[in-house]
Formats: C-alpha cells, structure tokens, sequence
C-alpha cells in the first residue's frame, strides 16, 4: 500500500511526501530441519526448514533464515539438538538444494513467520521468523493463504479460517 501527504499532487514531488506499508501476513509454522550456518553465524543455525499440515500430509513450505536475535538462536539449538533425526519428516519432496547439509529434526516444534506472500509453488516468499510458539502444537498448523487454510479449501469451503 502506497500513501502520501494531504495536499500534494500526483506524481510525488519527493520520496519524503510518500509512504509505502507493507501487507505483512503471519504463518504458523513446524521447524522439520536446520542448515548450519556460514560466516557470523558459523557454528550456528543459518536458517530453518518448515512445514504445514496440508490435506493430512506435512509439506514443505520454505526455510526462513532472517528474523533471529542471538538469543533466539541458542535457544533453537538447545531444542532442536535432542530432536535431530536420520531422515527427512516431510511427506512431500524437499527441493534438493534446500535438502543439501539439513540436520533432519522430528516435527515437534512450533513456531511463527511473517512472509509477504505464498508463491504460486505454495512456497513462503520472504519469511522472517517470529519465535516458537509454545501455545501451539505441531498438529495446529496448517497452510493458511488469504485466511483460508488448504484444509478448509479440501473440504470445499471458501470463507476465512475458523468459519467453516
């Protein structure tokens, strides 16, 4: 959403008469693996690999490597350590780049990321992450675009979360 001053004309005369918002949308979401991180963050988390219930399946959604405080991190660490599994808790494919170097945790953790939208793949473009969400289970979390989870579309509703 763009806005500008009271009294100014179209186009803007400078930036400073205008303000862009951005649509920030909030997902719940399952920490399923992590990527070790590289410069800064060696030795550390570099970005989480998500998932959403979908349709009864856990899909991948996308990895979210922005958003974290230092804190954030070593907490992560300590939870996802004791977690760590052999293999892959998705049902559907991970997309093999993303899949390189994972540290394969058992879907037990959720959390929560603001992302600008979904992409046409069902992928989150631009997730930051929130924090865990200590409320939440992992069996909560489903995909949610536009207020309609994927589970209500399956069942062929068409109104917001929660209405069905």
């Amino acid at each position: 959403m763009v806005g500008k001053a009271v009294g100014f004309d179209l186009p803007p005369r400078s930036a400073p008469d205008w303000i862009k918002v951005k649509n920030v949308r909030q997902q719940e979401v399952i920490v399923c693996g992590w990527k070790p991180g590289a410069g800064r963050r060696t030795d550390m988390i570099g970005s989480l690999l998500l998932g959403v219930y979908d349709r009864g399946q856990l899909r991948y959604v996308g990895h979210v490597g922005t958003g974290f405080t230092q804190d954030m991190l070593a907490e992560l660490m300590r939870e996802l350590r004791p977690l760590e599994t052999a293999t892959s808790p998705f049902d559907t494919p991970v997309p093999a780049a993303q899949a390189r170097d994972v540290h394969w945790v058992q879907p037990q953790l959720a959390g929560e990321v603001a992302f600008a939208e979904w992409t046409t793949e069902e992928i989150l473009r631009q997730p930051s992450w929130r924090g865990l969400r200590i409320d939440r289970t992992p069996g909560t979390c489903t995909a949610k675009t536009d207020g309609i989870t994927t589970d209500a579309r399956a069942a062929g509703c068409a109104r917001p979360a929660g209405a069905c």
